[in-house]
């Protein structure tokens, strides 16, 4: 919970003073992102990102003040429709076994443009969050897996193309890194549940992504 609270105060302090300059714009990102590195590790193995969540469709809303010409600064927000990997992918195709998966990323970010008045303006920028995800398996017993924690930096690169007075869109990249404090299982009776702090086996994961931005200017 400190953590959530350290990273909403981030947020906060990174808006405010760029609020008060009025220049505001609403973004969304719709992408496609492949997991990487480790959830954590436990019975002396590690357990990789992939063999638990494999790869999510994510959409972002960006909401950004614009500090400079060229620098932005605001919130985000993503879900993302996720779909397990590995061994779980096996038993999820079995015949009466319901499997599903999401992530939630929230945080703060600066994005700088290269060209701020072209007409085609590459971009940079950088970011601080939280994730949460969670991963369900129906079938009797069934069971549903929480796993949360801060999200170190997300790096990012792309390119916007003005399409109207005000609308910009074009491809973006990004890569986070990441790692999970807790852990929590839940099954239904008479099934045990279990909520684990992974201070002594916490991992750094990451996720690649790829997409599209849209971007609407206030002018």
């Amino acid at each position: 919970m400190r953590r959530i609270l350290a990273v909403g105060a981030a947020v906060v302090a990174l808006a405010a003073p760029a609020a008060a300059s009025a220049q505001m714009s609403l973004g969304v990102r719709v992408g496609y992102a492949r997991a990487l590195g480790d959830v954590g590790e436990g019975g002396g193995e590690r357990h990789a990102m992939s063999d638990w969540v494999d790869a999510q469709l994510p959409v972002q809303a960006d909401v950004m003040f614009r500090v400079t010409p060229a620098l932005s600064i605001g919130p985000y927000v993503a879900y993302g429709w996720a779909w397990t990997g590995g061994d779980l992918e096996a038993l999820c195709r079995e015949p009466g076994v319901d499997c599903s998966s999401w992530s939630i990323r929230a945080g703060a970010q600066a994005l700088y443009r290269l060209a701020p008045r072209a007409s085609l303006s590459p971009w940079l920028g950088a970011g601080i969050g939280y994730e949460w995800i969670q991963s369900t398996r129906g079938l009797p017993g069934d069971a549903r897996v929480n796993m949360n924690g801060v999200e170190w930096l997300n790096l990012q690169a792309g390119a916007d193309v003005a399409a109207t007075s005000g609308l910009r869109i074009g491809p973006f990249a990004m890569a986070s890194l990441g790692r999970y404090g807790t852990a929590e299982a839940r099954q239904h009776w008479p099934f045990p549940s279990s909520r684990t702090e992974l201070a002594d086996a916490q991992r750094f994961h990451g996720w690649v992504q790829i997409g599209i931005r849209v971007q609407l200017e206030q002018r």
